[in-house]
């Protein structure tokens, strides 16, 4: 079976944060989190991981994120979408056109996680993509005030992706794989979220997701949420 190395990524920070940041429109990707910006660690991560090439979407006037991206020279490519969200799932849309025809992988600006956890993702989702057209990573314990619970089968496909399906122990940790051949095509003008839409392709018959579980996995979104961090 042939591997596949995934060696783009895309970090969803376009969203206003405003439970975090309150309502006067600060900058969610760019609030300090252990004296550097939230969003610092993920890119951190992502590098270290050996991913060279890196798509960002960025709220238009979050000038804070816009000259703190403009610092970064660590990777092969890194580019910039300035994309007015209603919700995540116009980010998401924006980083999959750019990254289309690629491995890659899709990530919020506000998740937790360690650096081992994705470098063991990544390295599952060298074989898996060769025969999924997404992997997602869940943990059992995920810290988020709303939590997309998974239901997955005992060789990790997945079943059912939702907020509203009964608990099922795992929760999905905002990270996913994506691999070369997937296209989303049309979308049903019903699907408003990024929720919904994987929830929509996993309903689907010729939709295939596995799941890839990991440790300790916190979604930062309110001030509440930062007692659970201990990633310095």
């Amino acid at each position: 079976m042939a591997s596949v190395r995934i060696n783009h990524a895309g970090i969803m920070a376009a969203g206003k944060g405003s439970r975090l940041v309150g309502g006067a429109g600060g900058s969610k990707p760019m609030f300090p989190i252990h004296g550097r910006p939230m969003i610092a660690q993920v890119i951190d991560r992502i590098y270290n991981a050996g991913i060279e090439n890196l798509v960002v979407t960025v709220r238009p006037g979050d000038v804070e994120l816009l000259a703190f991206l403009g610092e970064e020279r660590r990777f092969g490519a890194l580019s910039v979408i300035q994309k007015d969200t209603r919700a995540a799932l116009d980010s998401f849309l924006a980083i999959e056109e750019a990254l289309a025809g690629n491995p890659r992988m899709i990530c919020t600006c506000d998740v937790r996680f360690s650096e081992r956890d994705l470098r063991d993702f990544l390295k599952f989702c060298s074989s898996a993509l060769a025969r999924a057209d997404m992997v997602a990573l869940v943990s059992r314990f995920v810290h988020d005030a709303r939590p997309i619970w998974v239901e997955a089968d005992r060789h990790g496909r997945i079943l059912k992706y939702g907020k509203s399906i009964p608990e099922t122990g795992l929760v999905y940790g905002n990270i996913r794989a994506l691999n070369a051949d997937f296209r989303l095509g049309a979308i049903p003008s019903t699907i408003g979220h990024l929720t919904d839409l994987m929830t929509h392709l996993i309903a689907r018959g010729d939709f295939s997701a596995l799941a890839h579980e990991c440790g300790a996995v916190v979604d930062v979104d309110s001030m509440d949420d930062l007692k659970f961090l201990n990633d310095e």
